[in-house]
């Protein structure tokens, strides 16, 4: 049985090249998404140039992080919020627990976020006292399927329609269309007389969201706190923008009288005004869209007149070795990744094993590059070469350059497997030898002139004599005059 997460991958892999079906599923959905590409893609007028400009202010925000998200934390306090910084994914998810002891909720609401995987937060809530449901349809179906989400955007990209039927039909077999107003009846009378007109594959998928969606409807009233993952965080303002597709986190956020955000610190963006960029660039690299059909801005909670949203909102900034990739200037570019799923799209290696086998939370090359420097007792060193370098860098919207920073990473890690032990860990070996005197005196007094000689004599000089080492060491002779004494 494979023991190390390299050997894990390699097997991984062979299982999945060879599954002909899973590969199937796989490049269907992958070439949806291009062809959603390519037809979006010519909205901009230039969409080279937006790219580089998205780069810049990014560079721009990555290089001050220190003073956006001073300035951040400055304006969301100011309007009624608070900022909780976590230095690790265990001291974030030490601050949930807190926050959670406080409110002790009936009903938590959770929305998908890779933050929240990678800090461990459903393993979390599945150990913990409280109940929590995931109000997001990908996530809950990955759930449904025991698999950890698999793309980036696409959490359950792996599976089929009839997968998906089948999976939902086992946990909510009797769901029915939700009762709406008269406008959203006739946009869903109209959808499912399309819906009979297309393939069954379509009509599948519409009546299953339209099952989760009254499912959360029934939730939403019931839910007392709501846990979101930022897209981004907006300094002058300071706002945080969630960024979705369905509406289920709006939903609950509405009635949930608690907010909890989780956000990675490389969040941060200058100014609200960078939003007509950065949306319409996300939504087109996320999804093929021309934007999403979901933006949330929240400054704070509710206050005033206000009647709807949160009482009280908590953003968790995590840095979880964000820290570290940003005093390295050649690869700080990483922070720059929007998590979106493009660059996974255009792997033809992810094309080939998909996202399970990778073993990581981040699949696909940005997720190489980016977990190389996450916080963790795990080693990741074989992801930097678990990516392709097919067209990676024109299929992600800030014109990242992945493949100088896989090359990197890896140039990295030949140079730690050949340079010699480094000085901290041999004065790590030396404080703990001197504090054991076993060791030391378990060595003869002939034994340690030896050794004193052999690696001292050309330091000490020629004109000194190297002093030698008593019949008797201190210790020894401490310890007889003790007991001479008693």
């Amino acid at each position: 049985m494979p023991n190390t997460k390299e050997e894990q991958f390699r097997k991984a892999c062979e299982a999945s090249a060879l599954d002909a079906q899973g590969n199937t599923v796989l490049h269907e959905h992958l070439e949806n998404y291009r062809q959603a590409f390519q037809n979006q893609a010519p909205r901009f007028q230039n969409l080279e140039n937006a790219k580089k400009k998205a780069h810049l202010i990014k560079w721009k925000a990555i290089e001050n992080m220190d003073r956006y998200l001073l300035d951040f934390e400055t304006n969301f306090s100011r309007a009624g919020g608070k900022v909780i910084w976590a230095n690790t994914a265990s001291e974030a998810l030490e601050e949930l627990d807190k926050l959670l002891a406080t409110y002790q909720p009936s009903h938590i609401a959770t929305n998908h976020a890779m933050i929240h995987e990678e800090i461990g937060l459903p393993k979390y809530l599945a150990e913990s006292k409280y109940r929590a449901d995931e109000a997001d349809l990908g996530r809950y179906l990955a759930q449904l399927n025991g698999t950890k989400p698999t793309h980036v955007i696409q959490p359950a990209i792996e599976l089929s329609e009839e997968q998906a039927k089948a999976l939902w039909d086992a946990k909510h077999p009797e769901t029915i269309p939700v009762e709406s107003t008269q406008a959203e009846k006739a946009a869903e009378d109209e959808a499912d007389l399309e819906d009979d007109q297309a393939a069954p594959a379509e009509a599948v998928a519409t009546k299953i969201l339209h099952g989760f969606r009254k499912i959360q409807r029934e939730r939403a009233t019931s839910t007392d706190v709501m846990i979101s993952g930022a897209s981004h965080l907006l300094a002058d303002t300071g706002s945080v923008v969630i960024s979705e597709n369905e509406g289920n986190n709006r939903l609950h956020n509405a009635f949930a009288p608690y907010h909890i955000v989780f956000a990675g610190i490389d969040k941060i963006l200058p100014s609200i005004h960078d939003l007509d960029l950065f949306l319409p660039l996300g939504s087109l690299h996320d999804h093929g869209q021309r934007l999403q059909r979901h933006h949330s801005l929240l400054t704070g909670p509710q206050r005033g007149r206000e009647t709807d949203g949160p009482t009280q909102m908590v953003l968790i900034l995590v840095d979880n070795g964000r820290s570290n990739l940003l005093a390295l200037t050649e690869q700080r570019q990483a922070l720059y990744w929007m998590e979106c799923g493009a660059s996974t799209n255009a792997c033809a290696m992810y094309k080939t094993i998909g996202g399970e086998a990778y073993q990581n939370t981040y699949p696909g090359p940005m997720g190489a590059v980016f977990t190389q420097h996450l916080d963790s007792e795990e080693s990741y060193d074989y992801l930097q070469h678990a990516a392709s370098f097919t067209d990676t860098q024109r299929a992600n919207p800030l014109n990242i350059d992945i493949d100088r920073l896989l090359l990197k990473n890896r140039h990295d890690r030949v140079n730690e497997a050949t340079k010699p032990l480094p000085e901290s860990r041999t004065w790590s070996w030396y404080t703990k030898l001197a504090k054991n005197r076993k060791y030391i005196d378990f060595l003869g007094k002939g034994l340690k002139n030896m050794f004193i000689k052999l690696f001292f004599k050309k330091s000490w000089g020629d004109q000194r004599v190297l002093p030698r080492v008593p019949d008797k060491s201190f210790s020894t002779q401490w310890r007889s005059k003790a007991k001479d004494t008693d």
